[in-house]
């Protein structure tokens, strides 16, 4: 979540890759990229930070009124 949020601020600052009716791309930097659907509530967002052999996906997901610590 924590992570989600600090790449969130950081995309302030990103270059535009790919865009269409349904979704962006933008470049945070060098291997970060930031995925945004359009169409989703609350700006749906997912991260990609791409390694040379591997990548980790971060689905920062919507909005909700959900207790998360209950579901831990």
């Amino acid at each position: 979540m924590i992570i989600a949020a600090m790449l969130m601020a950081i995309g302030a600052y990103a270059q535009n890759i790919y865009e269409d009716e349904k979704v962006s791309v933008d470049k945070i930097e060098d291997n970060s990229y930031m995925i945004s659907y359009k169409d989703a509530p609350n700006n749906s967002s997912m991260f990609v930070i791409a390694g040379d052999q591997k990548a980790l996906l971060v689905d920062a997901g919507d909005k909700a009124d959900i207790d998360l610590m209950a579901l831990v």
